[in-house]
């Protein structure tokens, strides 16, 4: 969750792992199995360790603005955002 009143600086919805400062991947793929089944995913893999660096300062930089959220605080979300979550649900396999 984001630290910030006025909402995130920005969203990256993806998957990054580096390894050894050198190998690293990116990639919006889930392990499980609606990705497997249903969802068209990309993975990209790199030798770089200017890319690895990248990744990693990237990490550290979003650690900084986010905070960790409890189920406490998942049950007092408003009713908006639960009608939202409901309404999407059924969109689920094409979404």
């Amino acid at each position: 969750m984001c630290a910030s009143s006025s909402g995130c600086p920005g969203l990256l919805h993806a998957k990054t792992l580096t390894i050894d400062g050198v190998w690293s991947t990116v990639g919006s793929y889930n392990l499980d199995s609606r990705s497997l089944l249903y969802n068209w995913r990309v993975t990209l893999e790199v030798l770089d360790e200017r890319l690895a660096e990248q990744l990693e300062e990237k990490f550290r930089d979003d650690l900084e603005v986010v905070r960790a959220g409890g189920p406490g605080e998942f049950r007092r979300r408003g009713p908006w955002s639960k009608l939202r979550e409901r309404f999407f649900y059924f969109f689920r396999v094409w979404l």
